[in-house]
Order: C-alpha cells, then sequence, then structure tokens
C-alpha cells in the first residue's frame, strides 16, 4: 500500500509538460506499431491472391497485380498508396530484417519505414546489414533528415554503388501536374539534384534582384512567379511596386550571373584517381562523374581540412578566395584568420569554416542551408568584458537559422559544444538531443581515413598520363617530394603527422 502511494506522489510530483511529451511518444509507438500490422495484413493479402492467381493458371508474372485495385476499393486508399505498402511489406519480410523488428515494435513509423526502404534499394548484398544497422542505430528522425542520414551512410560505406543507383533515378525524372483546389494546381518534378538545385537557384536570384525593395509580394510569391516567367519566354520577372521610374526596371538589361550551386569534391576525384562521392550543398552526396560535369564550368575554392584517424569528426582549416581560373592550385595556403577571439563578428575565413563544418542549421532536425543561417556563439559573447567567456572562435560558434536562434536566445532551450564541432541541445522538458555537423568537407575529409589510401592515388598517377603540375600537387599533398621537385621543408604533411586534405568546392 505505501509503495502504490508512493509511486502516485511520484507522478504527481511529474511536471505535467514531460507527462503529456511522454503520453505523446507512447501514442505514437502505439500507432506505428497499428500501421506495421497494417501493412503486414496487406502484404499476407497479396500472398493469398498471388496463390489464388497460380491456381487459375494465371502468368505468374502477373500474379497478384489486381490486389491494389481490390484493396484500394475496400479501404477507400490510393491504388498507388496500396502498392507502396505491398513493396514495403515483401521487403520487411525478405530483406529488411532490422527495420521489420523495428516497425513492429512501434520504435519508427510508416513514413520512416518507407524511407529506410527506399534508400536501401539497391545497395549491395555485403553492405545491406551495416547499412541498415547504422541508420536504424541513429536517433528518432524524421523522414527527410533520415533521408539525409541514410545518403551521407550510403556515400561512406557503399560509394560504389551510388553511381548506379543514379543511373537508374535519372531514367525515371519527369515533372507532372496535379489539381489542387480553388483553382491552383501542384507542379511536381522528379529530376537530377543538381539540375534542381540549378532551378531553385534561378528562382531565387530572380526573386530577389529582378525586383526592388518596394515590391509588394513575399518571397514564395515572387518564386512562383518567377518560374511562369521562364516558361513564358519572359525570362525576367516584373516588379509589382507600381511606380514609373522603378530602379529594377531600369536595370533589365544587366547581365544575369549564372546560378550559384556549390559542390564540394576530393581534388583526388577531379583528377580522375578515384570515384568518391562529391556533397551538393542542400541534397548531399552525388556520384563522382557528376560532379565532375559540374567542375567543368565551375570557379574553385580550395578548403584545407584536417583529418585524425580515430577523431570522430574533421577540422575545416581554412577556405580560399574564389580561383577566378580553372585547374588544380599547387601550394598550399596557409590559415590566415587573424580577427582575435574578442571581436563579435567573426572573420571571413572562420566565417567560412564553420558553414563548411556545419552544413545546415545545428537545431534538431533543421535543414536550413549554413549559407542562409546566422554564426551563433554558443556560450553568449560578453560584450562588457569579452575575456571572460564567449569567445569568437571555432569551438564556441555554430550556424542557427533565424528561428532558432531566437529559439535558442529566448533561453527556453539550452545548447553546449560537446568537442569535433558536436553540439547538445536541452529541450524545455529536460530530454538531451545531440546533433553532429554535417558539412561536405567535414564527410570527404572522413571519407579518406575510412579507406582511401595515399599509395592508391601515387600508383595511378605512374600508371597514368598526367602533366608535370598534377604530379607536382599530388606529390605535395603526400607530404613527399616530386621526382623532380626540390626539399620542401615547410610542407605539413610529414610521416607520423595528420594529414593536410585539400578539397575543391566549387
Amino acid at each position: 500500500m505505501g509503495d502504490n502511494s508512493s509511486s502516485a506522489a511520484a507522478l504527481d510530483a511529474t511536471p505535467p509538460g514531460i507527462v503529456a511529451i511522454e503520453a505523446l511518444r507512447v501514442g505514437k509507438s502505439v500507432l506505428a506499431q497499428a500501421q506495421c500490422r497494417q501493412v503486414v495484413a496487406v502484404t499476407e493479402f497479396y500472398d493469398l491472391c498471388c496463390d489464388e492467381d497460380e491456381r487459375r493458371g494465371i502468368n505468374p508474372a502477373h500474379s497478384g497485380s489486381q490486389t491494389a485495385v481490390e484493396v484500394s476499393v475496400a479501404l477507400g486508399m490510393n491504388e498507388p498508396v496500396v502498392t507502396a505498402w505491398i513493396d514495403l511489406g515483401l521487403d520487411l519480410r525478405h530483406r529488411l530484417d532490422g527495420t521489420r523488428v523495428a516497425f513492429a515494435a512501434g520504435r519508427i513509423d510508416l513514413d520512416q519505414a518507407r524511407v529506410i526502404a527506399a534508400m536501401l534499394a539497391g545497395v549491395s548484398d555485403s553492405k545491406l546489414e551495416q547499412l541498415e544497422t547504422a541508420i536504424l542505430d541513429s536517433r528518432s528522425l524524421p523522414p527527410s533528415k533520415l533521408r539525409a542520414r541514410a545518403r551521407r551512410l550510403i556515400a561512406r560505406h557503399d560509394p560504389d554503388s551510388i553511381a548506379h543507383r543514379t543511373t537508374l533515378a535519372v531514367a525515371d525524372r519527369d515533372v507532372w501536374i496535379r489539381p489542387a483546389e480553388n483553382g491552383m494546381a501542384y507542379l511536381d518534378g522528379h529530376l537530377p539534384a543538381a539540375d534542381a538545385h540549378t532551378l531553385a537557384m534561378r528562382l531565387r536570384e530572380m526573386s530577389i534582384h529582378d525586383v526592388c525593395a518596394d515590391d509588394p509580394r513575399t518571397l514564395p510569391q515572387r518564386r512562383a512567379d518567377a518560374l511562369t516567367a521562364l516558361a513564358d519566354s519572359t525570362g525576367h520577372l516584373t516588379c509589382h511596386c507600381g511606380r514609373e521610374q522603378c530602379p529594377a526596371r531600369v536595370a533589365t538589361a544587366r547581365t544575369r550571373r549564372a546560378p550559384l550551386i556549390q559542390v564540394v569534391v576530393n581534388a583526388s576525384t577531379l583528377l580522375g584517381l578515384d570515384d568518391l562521392p562529391a556533397h551538393l550543398e542542400g541534397y548531399g552526396p552525388i556520384c563522382a562523374d557528376s560532379a565532375r560535369t559540374l567542375a567543368a564550368d565551375g570557379v574553385f575554392q580550395r578548403v584545407h581540412t584536417l583529418a585524425i584517424e580515430g577523431d570522430a569528426g574533421g577540422h575545416v582549416l581554412e577556405i580560399s578566395p574564389v580561383q577566378k581560373t580553372h585547374g588544380i592550385p599547387v601550394t598550399y595556403i596557409r590559415n590566415t584568420a587573424t580577427r582575435p577571439e574578442l571581436t563579435y563578428a567573426p572573420g571571413t575565413a572562420l566565417g567560412r569554416r564553420i558553414r563548411a563544418r556545419d552544413g545546415n542549421c545545428r537545431f534538431p532536425n533543421c535543414q536550413v542551408s549554413a549559407r542562409l543561417c546566422d554564426i551563433d556563439h554558443t556560450t553568449p559573447f560578453d560584450h562588457e568584458d569579452p575575456a571572460t567567456g564567449g569567445l569568437t572562435v571555432e569551438s564556441n560558434l555554430a550556424c542557427l537559422c533565424r528561428r532558432h536562434h531566437r529559439l535558442k536566445t529566448d533561453g527556453s532551450w539550452t545548447v553546449r559544444q560537446t568537442g569535433a564541432g558536436n553540439v547538445e541541445w536541452t529541450t524545455p522538458r529536460g530530454d538531451i538531443i545531440r546533433t553532429e555537423p554535417e558539412g561536405a568537407a567535414i564527410e570527404l575529409a572522413q571519407n579518406h581515413i575510412r579507406g582511401v589510401q595515399r599509395s592508391r592515388a601515387l600508383r595511378l598517377l605512374t600508371e597514368r598520363s598526367h602533366d608535370q603540375q598534377d604530379e607536382v600537387y599530388l606529390n605535395e599533398l603526400q607530404g613527399r617530394r616530386g621526382r623532380n621537385s626540390a626539399p620542401r621543408p615547410d610542407v605539413p604533411c610529414r610521416p607520423g603527422n595528420p594529414e593536410l586534405e585539400e578539397r575543391l568546392p566549387f
């Protein structure tokens, strides 16, 4: 009796917010278990239909083809949804044991299970179990973040499958229209990632630079109008400010710059010495051939990273200014960040390093690109006495979008950095959520630690015909002197020291 009363007292002492959050978690788990049972039931009905078709002598290639029609009528569902459930159920039964167990236990829901199944389609059988375990080992993520994490893990553990998967996916590219309410429609598309980002950046450029500050439309409205302007041969977004002397109209004859998309790729990949995946900002890993195609018309910046074996993260040492000429530079550029720690605003070089390290807003589940974020002091900068804490250094800076920057400043969520760019958030209810840096340079630095050996690059160099500049470059990257080069005592790559990598975003 006493135990029951003490338990009741402890429950009464729990803050209502924590009780409510826990109830939501339990409810989501129960719903996920019900979804799993529904998928299993539909898949078993598909088996029943296949057996009936076989007994009727129907071609096995068409067995069960009417299952989706029958279920959609019975349950009031769209046929493509039923078909997707059947495909998922078969994957869970034959390929994805770990995902099936997690789904049945309510640890993941239907949307998360579908993402895992879709992302693991086409990976090599030898890597399937390892990748599935790695994806499921992460904290619970919404489908969009789970998809991005799966891309990075596949690029890390099964890079050879990316080119094949890309070739198959490109064949399914399309654009289509779906009706909506109130005289509107949805325009959807399935495009190569680089093409989609090129289109998105073109619309952004038009919606910002083709109008003046008095245009009454919102940015999303201007983007939609810009897409129509591209299609109706206008090619220019008309400003709606209503002024006769609108500065945007006067500037219509100016030369429009190309859309900006950023790709980070290993220098050795551009030279053709390996086929490591590159990283498209705002998307994730892309195959080496796609990166080389984009690089042909790009301008370059050098990203120097430090990757240490055994270190879970990586370090961006320096990002050079944009190189106006094509090609791979030969010499290293030292880290020239000279802004002091006691200055509030990060210097240009430090800001570039933070954005290259983080990739996105560091708030849990946020995918706003780092280039659109503020650079926030994790421990607030002390304007009265900067030396007392909150220094402007890499270990105290992180990218936050404006919305989550304000939320952090309000103080309801607290945050601290735990090293190697990792950030630990505490929710208002006391939950701990950790986020890792997702920048391309960090990921590519770790790729080399995971098995890309320098000896292979040098061996391939001797087997292929490269000009002297490439040979000098690779020898300097190795910390060795070239066959015709003078010794360089200041090269930072010496035997026994961590390797200084060079990356090229363009």
